[in-house]
Formats: structure tokens, C-alpha cells, sequence
């Protein structure tokens, strides 16, 4: 059905470039859900370098690059990600109401640093210390429940049960525990 939506857009909306860019990050949204990591980042590239070409900075080459991070993360290839979300998120701080944008490339930079194999200790501490920050900033912003939150929560815990010697810094995150305690996700 999205690819019907894509094939539509660049059929009846071949002029309006916004059209067929929103058809497409659908497209590649649906390819991560789906596991197709591979057929979403060639996609999510394309979206990202047309959304700088309409739009230096703003609301939705953020949302792109948010998208593009976090493949690059779950297909591993983490210093990319690192790079590109560290770059994209100091432009995604200054775009009013892009909070959940920044909140994501955040959450990429983070995993992308603890999960590279070539991580030192020091690494995985900093990265500890920004999911502990996200986090608290995403509950702040977006609320407990949100699915953007749910995310960095779930990656927090990832990251706490993965790096043991890492888990005694992450106690001093009050927020983080109680709100496991609260929701009971053990």
C-alpha cells in the first residue's frame, strides 16, 4: 500500500518534490520495521540529501536524519552514525519544536558509541552519561510513555545489562529506576 502511495505521488505529484519526499520516508519507515535495514538506508539517504536540497535545516530534514541515524545504527555501522548523528544534532538544537528529532539523534549517537567494537571504557562511561540525559530529557519533554521515550529507556537498560561495569554510574539515575519500578518492565 505505501508503495502504491510512492508510485502515486511520483506519478500525480511529480513537481512537488515534498510529496514524493513524505511517500518515500513512509516506504523506508515501514523497510526498519520490517527488519530490511538494507533497503531502508539507500531510501533514507535519497530522503535526507532531498530534504537538505528544499530545506537547509528544519522540521523534516531532521526527522530525515533522525531516520537515517538510527539505520545506520541498527545495521552496525556505528562509527557513521556516531559522526552523523553528533553533526545533526548540533543543527537540530537550534530548529524550534524539533525536540523529539534531537531526542532520537541522541539516542543513535549514544548506542552507536557503546556498541562500536573499537569503544574504549571511557566511551561506554560517556555514552552512559547521554542516555542518562536523553532519557530524563525525553520524560521531561515527551512524556513517560511516549514511543520516543520507551525507545531510550529500552536502550538504557540494553546498555546496563551489556556494560556491568557501567551499571553502578547508571544508579544514580533516580528517574530511569523508578520508572522501571513503576511500569514493571523487567
Amino acid at each position: 500500500m505505501l508503495q502504491t502511495s510512492l508510485a502515486d505521488a511520483r506519478l500525480y505529484f511529480a513537481s512537488d518534490a515534498s510529496q514524493i519526499l513524505n511517500a518515500q520516508e513512509m516506504v523506508s519507515k515501514c523497510y526498519n520495521k520490517l527488519g530490511q535495514h538494507k533497503k531502508a538506508l539507500h531510501m533514507q539517504r535519497e530522503v535526507f540529501e532531498g530534504r537538505l536540497a528544499l530545506e537547509r535545516t528544519g522540521i523534516d530534514t531532521m526527522r530525515a536524519a533522525a531516520c537515517l541515524a538510527s539505520t545506520l545504527v541498527a545495521l552496525g555501522y556505528y562509527r557513521e552514525a556516531k559522526a552523523f548523528a553528533f553533526e545533526q544534532h548540533r543543527e537540530a538544537k537550534d530548529v524550534p519544536k524539533c525536540e523529539q528529532s534531537c531526542i532520537e539523534l541522541q539516542l543513535s549517537f549514544a548506542i552507536a558509541t557503546w556498541k562500536d567494537p573499537g569503544a574504549s571504557q571511557d566511551d561506554a562511561w560517556n555514552a552512559g552519561k547521554i542516555l542518562d540525559m536523553t532519557y530524563g530529557h525525553s520524560r521531561r519533554v515527551l512524556g513517560m510513555l511516549h514511543p520516543a521515550t520507551r525507545k531510550v529507556r529500552e536502550a538504557f537498560r540494553e546498555f546496563i545489562a551489556a556494560d556491568v561495569s557501567c551499571a553502578y554510574f547508571m544508579c544514580a539515575s533516580r528517574v530511569f529506576l523508578d520508572d522501571i519500578k513503576n511500569l514493571r518492565l523487567s
